[in-house]
């Protein structure tokens, strides 16, 4: 194949001759059409962030990560973390988590997973930390 050969279809014939100079012709499938295959540059995730003050009946928010390469047809998965014990808190799903009283004294962040839908290549980013979380002070 060569350059200018896309949407082409192709067929090879080969002839073979005997001792006799009797012969005998066969050709293959038709094989087609031609496609250059879609070569992407590789997926790159940056670094999220997390916004937001670390108070009980606040939002916390990640961002959405910067994303080059890749297909660009991607899933993006948000999950929160407690930083102090490195387990995931279900209560959260999104990009956004309101502080409940059961987060008080921890530090959150944010882990983004990123999947390619067309090349299945993924990526896993970390935000910052944000906390421990504390209960907002009223002024007196």
């Amino acid at each position: 194949m060569q350059a200018g050969d896309d949407s082409k279809f192709f067929r090879v014939t080969s002839k073979a001759t005997d001792d006799a100079s009797q012969s005998m012709n066969a050709n293959s499938s038709v094989v087609g059409p031609v496609t250059t295959p879609i070569v992407y540059d590789p997926l790159v995730v940056g670094d999220p962030v997390v916004t937001g003050d670390a108070f009980v009946g606040y939002t916390l928010t990640c961002s959405e990560p910067t994303i080059t390469g890749g297909s660009g047809d991607v899933q993006i998965v948000y999950s929160w973390i407690d930083a102090n014990s490195k387990a995931g808190e279900a209560s959260y799903s999104g990009n956004t988590a309101k502080i409940i009283d059961y987060d008080l004294g921890k530090t959150m962040y944010c882990i983004v997973l990123v999947t390619d839908q067309v090349t299945g290549d993924t990526a896993q980013v970390e935000s910052n930390h944000v906390g421990p979380i504390n209960r907002p002070v009223i002024p007196e």
